[in-house]
Protein backbone atom coordinates (compact mmCIF):
# COMPACT_ATOMS: atom_id res chain seq x y z
CA UNK A 1 0.00 0.00 0.00
CA UNK A 2 1.48 3.39 -1.08
CA UNK A 3 1.66 6.41 1.11
CA UNK A 4 -1.06 7.90 -0.71
CA UNK A 5 -3.60 5.79 -0.30
CA UNK A 6 -2.60 4.82 3.21
CA UNK A 7 -3.11 8.56 3.46
CA UNK A 8 -6.62 8.57 1.89
CA UNK A 9 -7.82 5.20 4.16
CA UNK A 10 -6.43 7.29 7.52
CA UNK A 11 -8.63 10.30 6.31
CA UNK A 12 -11.29 8.05 5.78
CA UNK A 13 -11.44 6.81 8.49
CA UNK A 14 -11.43 9.97 10.64
CA UNK A 15 -13.71 10.89 8.47
CA UNK A 16 -16.20 7.94 9.58
CA UNK A 17 -14.43 8.76 13.37
CA UNK A 18 -15.75 12.42 13.52
CA UNK A 19 -19.27 11.70 11.98
CA UNK A 20 -20.26 9.27 14.79
CA UNK A 21 -19.09 11.84 17.04
CA UNK A 22 -21.15 14.51 15.43
CA UNK A 23 -23.96 12.09 15.40
CA UNK A 24 -23.51 11.26 19.14
CA UNK A 25 -23.36 14.98 19.83
CA UNK A 26 -26.65 15.59 17.71
CA UNK A 27 -28.33 13.63 19.74
CA UNK A 28 -27.30 14.15 23.37
CA UNK A 29 -28.28 17.81 22.51
CA UNK A 30 -31.82 16.48 21.02
CA UNK A 31 -31.94 14.83 24.30
CA UNK A 32 -31.01 17.69 26.76
CA UNK A 33 -32.95 20.20 24.54
CA UNK A 34 -36.36 17.60 25.10
CA UNK A 35 -35.60 17.28 29.03
CA UNK A 36 -35.31 20.96 29.34
CA UNK A 37 -38.51 21.54 27.53
CA UNK A 38 -40.14 19.37 29.72
CA UNK A 39 -38.94 20.64 32.42
CA UNK A 40 -40.22 24.02 31.37
CA UNK A 41 -43.74 22.47 30.92
CA UNK A 42 -44.02 20.87 33.48
CA UNK A 43 -42.70 24.15 35.62
CA UNK A 44 -45.44 25.79 33.62
CA UNK A 45 -47.78 23.29 35.14
CA UNK A 46 -47.29 23.68 38.48
CA UNK A 47 -47.01 27.34 38.08
CA UNK A 48 -51.11 27.14 36.44
CA UNK A 49 -52.04 24.70 39.52
CA UNK A 50 -50.79 27.45 41.81
CA UNK A 51 -52.21 30.53 40.70
CA UNK A 52 -55.30 28.85 38.86
CA UNK A 53 -58.54 30.02 39.95
CA UNK A 54 -60.70 27.59 42.40
CA UNK A 55 -64.39 27.21 42.61
CA UNK A 56 -65.48 25.54 46.32
CA UNK A 57 -68.77 25.00 47.26
CA UNK A 58 -69.76 24.57 51.06
CA UNK A 59 -72.24 24.78 53.60
CA UNK A 60 -71.60 27.59 56.32
CA UNK A 61 -73.70 27.14 59.50
CA UNK A 62 -73.80 30.87 61.06
CA UNK A 63 -73.29 31.06 64.75
CA UNK A 64 -75.36 34.03 64.77
CA UNK A 65 -78.85 33.09 63.54
CA UNK A 66 -78.14 29.56 62.82
CA UNK A 67 -79.10 29.66 59.22
CA UNK A 68 -77.53 27.44 57.10
CA UNK A 69 -75.76 28.79 53.85
CA UNK A 70 -74.56 27.60 50.67
CA UNK A 71 -71.65 28.88 49.66
CA UNK A 72 -69.66 29.26 46.29
CA UNK A 73 -66.15 30.85 46.75
CA UNK A 74 -63.19 30.95 44.56
CA UNK A 75 -60.72 30.41 46.43
CA UNK A 76 -57.96 30.34 43.79
CA UNK A 77 -55.06 33.42 42.78
CA UNK A 78 -56.57 34.55 39.79
CA UNK A 79 -60.32 35.12 38.73
CA UNK A 80 -62.45 32.35 37.06
CA UNK A 81 -63.58 34.00 33.82
CA UNK A 82 -66.75 32.72 31.90
CA UNK A 83 -68.61 31.29 35.44
CA UNK A 84 -71.54 28.95 34.77
CA UNK A 85 -72.94 27.65 37.66
CA UNK A 86 -75.66 24.97 37.86
CA UNK A 87 -77.46 22.98 40.70
CA UNK A 88 -79.35 19.60 40.05
CA UNK A 89 -82.05 20.02 41.96
CA UNK A 90 -84.89 22.22 42.92
CA UNK A 91 -84.11 23.55 46.34
CA UNK A 92 -87.10 26.03 47.72
CA UNK A 93 -85.45 28.24 50.67
CA UNK A 94 -86.80 27.21 54.43
CA UNK A 95 -88.58 24.43 52.64
CA UNK A 96 -91.42 26.01 51.54
CA UNK A 97 -93.15 28.39 49.20
CA UNK A 98 -92.57 26.49 46.17
CA UNK A 99 -92.43 29.78 43.57
CA UNK A 100 -89.64 30.39 41.75
CA UNK A 101 -88.54 33.42 43.69
CA UNK A 102 -87.82 31.38 46.31
CA UNK A 103 -86.18 28.56 44.50
CA UNK A 104 -82.33 28.96 44.66
CA UNK A 105 -82.20 27.03 41.50
CA UNK A 106 -84.10 29.96 40.10
CA UNK A 107 -80.82 32.78 41.08
CA UNK A 108 -79.37 34.96 38.84
CA UNK A 109 -76.17 33.55 39.32
CA UNK A 110 -77.48 30.08 38.21
CA UNK A 111 -78.95 31.34 35.18
CA UNK A 112 -76.49 33.53 34.27
CA UNK A 113 -72.99 33.82 33.09
CA UNK A 114 -70.79 35.28 35.22
CA UNK A 115 -67.93 37.12 33.27
CA UNK A 116 -65.73 37.20 36.13
CA UNK A 117 -65.60 36.14 39.55
CA UNK A 118 -62.39 37.61 40.95
CA UNK A 119 -60.35 35.97 43.75
CA UNK A 120 -61.83 35.35 47.72
CA UNK A 121 -64.95 36.52 46.31
CA UNK A 122 -67.84 34.26 47.66
CA UNK A 123 -71.75 33.65 46.86
CA UNK A 124 -74.19 32.96 49.78
CA UNK A 125 -77.35 31.24 49.46
CA UNK A 126 -79.41 30.86 52.05
CA UNK A 127 -81.08 27.71 52.72
CA UNK A 128 -82.65 27.66 55.52
CA UNK A 129 -82.39 26.72 59.74
CA UNK A 130 -83.04 23.01 61.08
CA UNK A 131 -86.64 23.15 61.19
CA UNK A 132 -87.65 23.83 57.97
CA UNK A 133 -84.86 21.99 56.00
CA UNK A 134 -85.16 18.59 57.97
CA UNK A 135 -89.10 18.66 58.75
CA UNK A 136 -89.82 16.27 55.54
CA UNK A 137 -87.11 13.80 56.59
CA UNK A 138 -89.30 10.98 58.10
CA UNK A 139 -91.55 11.31 55.25
CA UNK A 140 -89.97 9.62 52.13
CA UNK A 141 -92.60 9.53 50.15
CA UNK A 142 -93.48 13.04 50.04
CA UNK A 143 -91.21 15.17 47.83
CA UNK A 144 -89.32 17.26 49.68
CA UNK A 145 -89.01 20.85 48.81
CA UNK A 146 -85.46 21.38 50.64
CA UNK A 147 -83.23 18.64 49.12
CA UNK A 148 -80.74 16.88 51.85
CA UNK A 149 -78.28 16.03 48.57
CA UNK A 150 -78.04 17.98 45.26
CA UNK A 151 -74.81 18.40 43.14
CA UNK A 152 -73.54 22.09 42.13
CA UNK A 153 -71.48 22.21 38.96
CA UNK A 154 -68.68 25.10 38.29
CA UNK A 155 -67.20 25.31 34.56
CA UNK A 156 -65.19 28.49 33.76
CA UNK A 157 -62.07 29.60 31.95
CA UNK A 158 -58.54 30.33 33.41
CA UNK A 159 -56.05 32.33 32.02
CA UNK A 160 -54.79 29.20 29.03
CA UNK A 161 -56.90 27.07 30.76
CA UNK A 162 -60.52 27.66 28.47
CA UNK A 163 -62.50 24.85 30.43
CA UNK A 164 -62.19 23.62 34.06
CA UNK A 165 -65.38 21.85 34.96
CA UNK A 166 -65.97 20.94 38.67
CA UNK A 167 -68.89 18.91 40.67
CA UNK A 168 -68.96 19.29 44.38
CA UNK A 169 -72.23 16.83 45.70
CA UNK A 170 -73.48 18.77 48.88
CA UNK A 171 -75.00 16.13 51.56
CA UNK A 172 -76.87 18.01 54.59
CA UNK A 173 -77.25 15.21 56.34
CA UNK A 174 -74.49 14.86 58.54
CA UNK A 175 -75.68 17.76 60.45
CA UNK A 176 -78.23 16.20 61.62
CA UNK A 177 -78.26 16.18 65.26
CA UNK A 178 -75.13 18.09 65.52
CA UNK A 179 -74.39 21.49 67.99
CA UNK A 180 -73.51 24.55 66.52
CA UNK A 181 -70.73 26.39 68.63
CA UNK A 182 -71.60 29.39 69.66
CA UNK A 183 -69.30 32.50 69.05
CA UNK A 184 -68.27 33.89 72.19
CA UNK A 185 -67.85 37.41 70.52
CA UNK A 186 -71.57 37.02 69.39
CA UNK A 187 -72.51 36.22 72.49
CA UNK A 188 -70.95 39.22 74.23
CA UNK A 189 -72.41 41.75 71.98
CA UNK A 190 -76.12 39.98 72.72
CA UNK A 191 -75.42 40.76 76.34
CA UNK A 192 -74.11 43.96 75.81
CA UNK A 193 -77.21 44.94 73.39
CA UNK A 194 -79.83 43.67 75.98
CA UNK A 195 -77.92 46.08 78.83
CA UNK A 196 -78.40 48.87 76.37
CA UNK A 197 -81.96 48.09 75.69
CA UNK A 198 -82.64 47.95 79.70
CA UNK A 199 -80.63 51.53 80.04
CA UNK A 200 -82.70 52.72 77.69
CA UNK A 201 -85.79 51.67 79.32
Amino acid sequence: MTITEQLTLATTIITLVLAVITGIYAWITYKILHVNEVMVLSMKAQQDILIRAYIEVSIYISASNHLMYLTIQNTGKTAATKLKLSIDKDFYKFGDNRTESNNIRGAAAFQNEIDSLPPNSKLSFILGDAASIYKEINNPHQENSSPLTFKVSAIYSCGDLEKITEISSIDLRPYINTTIQHDPIVEELRKITGVLKKSKK
